[in-house]
């Protein structure tokens, strides 16, 4: 279990993206909490890059399972999803893609979120994949959970992915985060609520995904590996508002 957490940290921490995109009308954050059991460690991931076009391509996701093995198909979803994502503008063919590249290989339970954010019409565009809900946080309002739905990746050949649209407002905050986040007590529900509640509170704060971070944990360890995406939007030629 030393060996196999040593080197799956050791792999989770080369993938993980170092430096997030910096545009005038987006703020990006992002924190990574490993699991604190040998065994526990999982394939956890978040990806940000800024394509050619300007547009901001963002993806996260969690491998099922744990140990060494996660961490390895964490690092093939990923990759498949960059891939697909550089040639599709659809992110619902994007996850379509990344499934058939997954169901070549060996076959894990992988569950995504992936799309495209347009700096200067803060429109989202994004598909998932049996993966928790995006939040949308907006100041002096009550967060709230993006639609939803898709199998999730490595189970089906041949699934098919529902893309949805959504525009973001001056100072709202977008929210992606792996279920570490809310199944951290053992509750689902409660863990939901709790997040939403949270992330209403984020939106006042500086960096957006270490703040939930802390409110939800409290400084407790985790039990499974966690991955928050925060994007903070303001509107093109406006003052960013936080509060």
């Amino acid at each position: 279990y030393e060996n196999q957490k040593r080197i799956a940290d050791a792999l989770q921490n080369a993938f993980l993206t170092k430096t997030l995109p910096a545009t005038p009308n987006l703020g990006l954050h992002a924190t990574y909490m490993p699991a604190t059991s040998e065994a526990q460690v999982g394939g956890d991931w978040y990806d940000a890059f800024e394509l050619p076009d300007k547009r901001i391509l963002f993806s996260i996701g969690d491998v099922a399972g744990h140990g060494l093995e996660a961490a390895v198909v964490m690092s093939r979803a990923r990759q498949a999803i960059i891939a697909a994502a550089l040639h599709e503008n659809d992110p619902a063919l994007v996850l379509e893609r990344a499934n058939e590249a997954i169901m070549l290989q060996e076959s894990r339970m992988v569950t995504a979120i992936c799309g495209y954010i347009d700096p200067a019409t803060l429109e989202i565009v994004y598909a998932t994949a049996g993966h928790p809900p995006p939040i949308l946080a907006r100041p002096e309002h009550a967060s709230i959970c993006l639609p939803y739905d898709g199998l999730p990746l490595g189970i089906m050949p041949k699934a098919t992915y529902r893309t949805f649209v959504a525009t973001a407002s001056d100072g709202a905050v977008m929210v992606l985060y792996t279920d570490g986040v809310i199944e951290h007590k053992r509750d689902i529900i409660g863990g939901m609520a709790r997040l939403l509640e949270v992330t209403r509170l984020a939106v006042a704060e500086e960096d957006p995904a270490l703040a939930i971070q802390r409110q939800v944990f409290a400084g407790a360890s985790p039990t499974d590996d966690v991955a928050i995406l925060t994007v903070r939007f303001k509107a093109p030629g406006g003052a960013a508002r936080v509060a």
